[in-house]
């Protein structure tokens, strides 16, 4: 999800929202069960929540390979938007 939220903000849109109707939607486009896209939403669209640090540590995890994937690609835009999402999950 951070790839394809990294792809959609760089492109200027604005429509995602953590509800039904969008996790159907992705829940197309990626094959993953509704449920979980949604939880996605919340944390990356959502308020801050209070995580545990395992769950921090696993979301540093996906940054790292989006990090990884995004450098591959020079996409130096991409790469500053996730720096600026980044602070969200490890303050």
């Amino acid at each position: 999800m951070l790839i394809f939220y990294a792809f959609y903000k760089t492109a200027g849109l604005n429509a995602l929202h953590c509800n039904d109707k969008t996790a159907g939607q992705l829940m197309k486009l990626f094959g993953k069960d509704q449920g979980g896209i949604k939880d996605s939403l919340q944390l990356i669209i959502g308020p801050k929540q209070e995580l545990s640090q395992r769950f921090r540590t696993e979301i540093q995890n996906r940054f790292n390979d989006v990090y990884t994937i995004f450098e591959e690609l020079e996409f130096s835009e991409g790469i500053r938007l996730l720096r600026s999402m980044e602070t969200k999950f490890l303050e």
